[in-house]
């Protein structure tokens, strides 16, 4: 329909009665209000502790009596299980890959945002790939090439695509200016061949791209007018990340 916005496409992925009851703990412990706790946090909290997106229509769903009853019953029936042995059955996939996203993310902010380095998706996985290397362990069946990994760990930590450089952010009018009744002085007896303008060559642009990732607003928001040390970036909470 004209003006609706386009759903999301994804895989859909079942909740297991543990992640429901685990959920329906957080979801009474906020008082069963979505102004306490918001639909947008409710999916982000299933993707960090479970690492599964869920849709806001199932969200919605979860949250009507009629299925907090239902959840509280197949709970019961299933022999309630202690708190402990929730976090257990959380899938091992997940688990596992905990260690590697967590020192991606450590390198990510102490090699690549303190130093302002251009990176894009394919370093962050050739990067994944020697962390394994160096010894953190992964699924045997994980795969680097599989998008839905990389979509959700720069998800989770605000990672996206921003402008590299800009001619607007670095250009210098009054610099220019100068430049400009100077310039006959200083090429006047230099060959005209032997002159070049390196935005018109593309010398500058082709030696850095034009995107790369960076912390998202989200974060650096939280940082404004702090002076933080590498080490503090990469050591947010699960909250602040």
């Amino acid at each position: 329909k004209q003006g609706s916005k386009p759903r999301q496409k994804g895989p859909r992925t079942g909740i297991s009665i543990a992640e429901k009851h685990r959920w329906l703990e957080q979801w009474e412990a906020h008082g069963a209000d979505t102004k306490k706790w918001k639909v947008e946090d409710q999916g982000q909290w299933f993707l960090s502790e479970f690492g599964k997106r869920v849709a806001t229509s199932t969200l919605a769903k979860l949250r009507r009596p009629d299925q907090v009853a239902l959840i509280k019953q197949q709970w019961a029936q299933a022999g309630a299980p202690g708190a402990a042995d929730v976090t257990a059955q959380r899938p091992r996939r997940v688990a596992r890959l905990e260690a590697l996203n967590t020192a991606l993310h450590r390198w990510f902010v102490e090699r690549v945002a303190a130093s302002d380095c251009p990176c894009n998706d394919m370093m962050l996985i050739e990067k994944a790939k020697q962390l394994v290397e160096g010894g953190i362990e992964v699924p045997s069946d994980f795969k680097f090439s599989s998008n839905n990994w990389l979509v959700d760990f720069k998800r989770k930590y605000d990672i996206r695509y921003g402008a590299a450089h800009g001619e607007a952010a670095s250009a210098d009018a009054e610099g220019i200016e100068k430049a400009r009744r100077c310039f006959p002085e200083f090429f006047g007896d230099t060959p005209i061949s032997r002159i070049y303008n390196m935005d018109e060559t593309g010398l500058f642009y082709r030696r850095f791209p034009r995107f790369s990732l960076g912390l998202g607003r989200s974060v650096l928001s939280q940082l404004a007018g702090t002076q933080l040390r590498p080490a503090d970036l990469a050591g947010l909470s699960d909250e602040k990340e």
